[in-house]
């Protein structure tokens, strides 16, 4: 069954700055939320279109595939080049004319994927024919690629959406339909259709629901639906015709002012005549593949209405609609993965580093024990010369006239048993001594790490270049943790054109922030290496820095004249910022330390530091919150 495409605005998720209404109402940069982005037959045929009208013919010029489940066409036509994705990925299927052009110079991702290798080597210097849906109401996609305008089709190019596991793309030599490249091998044994590199390729069986055609009349249509006693009148259409998905139901119904939930055996003729009228209209737009028949636009609750069957102004095509909507829904979902993945990652760090830490604090704690063997020691030592031989046992009398009494074993004498304790204290001092600087290290690193997945906890969709150097950093933690470190760098240092590079890109993204008087102006770094950048590179030595007390949290610099006085309301101002940007910040108050940067060192790894002459203050994340977003938005 046809899938709906649906979309509505969050109005509170985070990022969105709008109430209703995109689609005719669009305007760049704006923030999307989608909550559901599957493609029907409807949304394909006027994908199709859009193909058609903007890049028939034209000729390719490259393939790109950076990812398991897309590739990347760029065709050039008379006015210019264009770039059409072909996705077969669950969800976010498409054939569209995109406005993300894939990077260049990263060769080395195209190498993991070799179908795109292969329609890069079949399809180049090919002219791009035609592009249509390969079966009338099917979710299935060709297109057709000749030598030259005129001739006829060399290689077919079919992406087929047909749900969950059938999604594909397949590419296959015409005439003989032998398949050169599929994007997911499927095997005759698992499978009724076998698509695998050589088989024959053969379209998808369609299913048994009757195929609506242009000669349907009103009569045909009631004797349809009306015999499916029980459904509403939705479901008895979805049920009823092959092609035609509930959204596009929903639209129907709603332009001709219908309900669905109603039975369909208590309907009488001429109350679904407003909706055959519009039911008709579907089937020839269908039918006739006419692009001047879709003109996509949103109803009144934000679905999609391929057909405007409300007749709303619409200056936009389906491919402009399906491309934003798309590219969010899997950047969204890329950065879903990239921070399960890295969370796992830093999860399985803390735990194996906190268990590490348990241990040393357990072998740490013989310090008493230490101290006690040594004092018994002594006062065996003291009072050895009022021990007689053979005597089990030699006492001390304290100052305070008590008198303890200490055993002695058979065959030993008191200065022996003094000395054997003192042994036994060194010992375990020893012990506990080398012990405190692992203990030290455990505890230092789970802060780290802890600090990291702060990072990770507080980056979204618009952080995607953080997220990525953030994967880097911890992929590298996680190796050096095991001991595989193989670093490109000579010497062990990073050229010097790279690390500058890096700090500049690193300088672009810190946060800063001005008070309302303008007169303040306070950094904020976004992750380890931007704490670093903020705290030792930025700063000046009479600066103030602010750090959430206890918690993971960004390092926050409040710029000063040399000299000058800091006022109250500044230092308050920064700690707010400071509450803002670290765990607490959910809390109605944070403790906050405060100190010059000249007091604040390095502590190993970027971002952690010690630090002394501090102060501490609370902050209150609730007063910023309108500042972080606008700022954010600003950035975004």
């Amino acid at each position: 069954m046809a899938i709906g495409f649906l979309v509505y605005l969050d109005p509170f998720a985070k990022g969105s700055d709008v109430r209703r209404g995109i689609f005719g109402r669009y305007r760049p940069g704006m923030k999307l939320s989608v909550a559901k982005t599957s493609i029907d037959a409807t949304l394909l045929a006027a994908m199709t279109c859009d193909v058609r009208r903007e890049l028939i013919p034209s000729r390719v010029e490259a393939v790109s595939q950076r990812e398991s489940t897309k590739v990347s066409l760029c065709v050039r036509t008379e006015t210019g080049r264009s770039w059409l994705d072909l996705s077969w990925r669950l969800g976010t299927g498409r054939v569209c004319i995109t406005s993300n052009i894939p990077p260049r110079g990263r060769k080395e991702e195209e190498k993991n994927f070799s179908l795109g290798g292969i329609m890069r080597s079949s399809l180049v210097g090919l002219a791009m024919v035609d592009c249509r849906l390969a079966t009338a109401l099917e979710r299935t996609v060709r297109l057709d690629f000749a030598e030259r305008i005129g001739c006829e089709p060399v290689f077919s190019v079919f992406v087929e959406l047909l749900g969950p596991g059938r999604n594909n793309l397949i590419l296959s030599e015409v005439p003989s339909m032998e398949i050169k490249g599929c994007g997911r091998q499927v095997s005759g044994r698992k499978a009724i259709r076998s698509l695998q590199t050589g088989d024959t390729y053969s379209l998808p069986s369609p299913p048994a629901s009757r195929l609506p055609t242009t000669s349907e009349e009103l009569s045909d249509f009631c004797n349809q639906i009306t015999p499916l006693r029980g459904e509403t009148l939705s479901r008895a259409i979805v049920r009823s015709y092959r092609g035609i998905s509930p959204s596009v139901v929903e639209n129907i119904l709603g332009a001709s002012q219908t309900s669905g939930s109603v039975l369909v055996e208590t309907l009488s003729r001429g109350e679904l005549e407003p909706c055959y009228a519009l039911f008709r209209r579907w089937i020839r737009a269908m039918a006739d593949d006419n692009c001047e028949d879709f003109s996509p636009t949103l109803d009144e609750e934000d679905r999609v209405d391929v057909l405007n069957f409300r007749g709303a102004e619409s200056s936009n095509s389906a491919c402009k609609l399906v491309d934003v909507f798309c590219t969010e829904e899997e950047s969204s979902s890329e950065v879903t993965q990239l921070k399960s993945s890295c969370s796992a990652k830093v999860s399985g760090l803390i735990k194996k580093w906190k268990a590490k830490a348990d241990l040393f604090q357990s072998q740490s704690e013989g310090l008493e024990e230490s101290e006690r063997l040594r004092e018994e020691a002594d006062m065996i030592m003291a009072a050895a010369h009022t021990w007689q031989e053979g005597s089990e046992t030699v006492e001390y009398e304290e100052l305070d006239g008590s008198v303890k009494s200490f055993t002695i074993p058979p065959g030993e004498n008191a200065i022996g048993v003094a000395r054997m304790k003192h042994r036994k204290a060194q010992k375990k001092k020893r012990a506990i001594d080398k012990v405190k600087p692992l203990l030290a290290e455990a505890t230092q690193k789970v802060e780290y790490y802890e600090t990291i997945m702060f990072e990770l906890e507080n980056l979204g969709v618009e952080d995607m270049e953080l997220l990525k150097e953030l994967k880097q950093d911890i992929d590298a933690l996680v190796a050096t943790e095991k001991g595989v470190v193989k670093s490109k760098q000579k010497n062990g240092h990073v050229p010097h054109n790279k690390q500058k590079k890096a700090t500049s890109d690193a300088m672009k993204q810190v946060y800063s922030f001005s008070s309302e008087e303008g007169s303040t102006v306070v950094y904020v770094g976004r992750n380890s290496r931007q704490n670093d950048l903020v705290t030792f590179q930025i700063a000046k030595k009479n600066d103030l820095w602010f750090h959430a007390s206890g918690v993971p949290g960004s390092h926050v610099l409040l710029q000063t004249e040399s000299g000058d006085t800091v006022g109250k309301d500044e230092i308050q101002f920064a700690a707010d910022l400071a509450a803002y940007f670290s765990r607490g910040r959910n809390e109605s108050s944070q403790s906050v330390i405060y100190t010059r940067a000249k007091n604040v060192r390095r502590a190993g790894a970027p971002g952690l530091v010690i630090y002394e002459n501090e102060k501490f203050i609370f902050g209150k994340p609730d007063t910023v919150v309108a500042l972080v977003d606008s700022e954010k938005q600003a950035a975004g």
